[in-house]
């Protein structure tokens, strides 16, 4: 009897799928030149459950950012709270290298969609219709950003005069890099902070695929 009464409990537990395993989730690190499809090939899933395991609404993602994915059988349900990239906040009290602390909460803005390019034409004039930034769009993407220009400067620097700064403006409305194309003798620090501030500043999109490039004029009023 007590036998009989084990072997019901062990068949019990075999039945019910005691000891089986679900999907096992675990987590990779974007690494350059990684995309939603190229992952989901590596590992045996599609772009949809990536996007639904991770939250995400389209196909950016970043070097750095951490994606969770299941191996074996996909869950039923997309997960209450999925694994999404640590926020930055506590990034905020350590600054980008050349900008002051006070400014520790600038941030790239987001990458828009580039504007549809120039078609090419089959004479000598190569490109024709490319169409670039209005000269107001890149002004006043340069303005919202002197506020934070001010924070550069320390106590006995030199800022007499106009600094150039060339941008180069890329097509998704983000800086791609920044020079300069005129130095009026500013102090060295506080000209690498200006370039380092304007690297973050946001303009519209447009059809240029390699960027374009401007130079604007920077001053704070002070004589030199």
């Amino acid at each position: 009897m007590i036998r009989a009464l084990l072997l019901a409990v062990v068949l019990a537990g075999v039945g019910s799928g005691c000891g089986s395993k679900g999907p096992e989730a675990t987590t990779i690190t974007v690494v350059r030149g990684d995309t939603l499809g190229k992952l989901a090939k590596t590992h045996g899933v599609t772009v949809e459950q990536l996007r639904e395991w991770n939250g995400l609404q389209g196909d950016l993602i970043e070097v750095g950012q951490e994606l969770t994915l299941y191996l074996g059988p996909a869950p039923d349900v997309v997960p209450s709270a999925p694994k999404k990239r640590p926020a930055r906040k506590p990034r905020a009290s350590k600054p980008s290298p050349g900008l002051p602390s006070s400014l520790a909460g600038l941030k790239k803005p987001a990458r828009k969609a580039c504007l549809a390019g120039p078609s090419e034409v089959a004479d000598d004039k190569g490109w024709a219709g490319s169409e670039g930034l209005q000269p107001a769009e890149v002004t006043k993407g340069v303005d919202k950003m002197l506020p934070h220009m001010g924070d550069c400067i320390t106590d006995g620097a030199n800022v007499g005069g106009t600094l150039w700064i060339r941008l180069n403006i890329g097509c998704d409305g983000t800086v791609h890099a920044t020079s300069v194309a005129e130095d009026p003798g500013w102090t060295p620090e506080v000209t690498a902070c200006v370039r380092k501030v304007l690297s973050f500043a946001e303009f519209p999109a447009h059809q240029l695929p390699k960027g374009e490039e401007v130079v604007q004029p920077i001053s704070f009023g002070v004589d030199p």
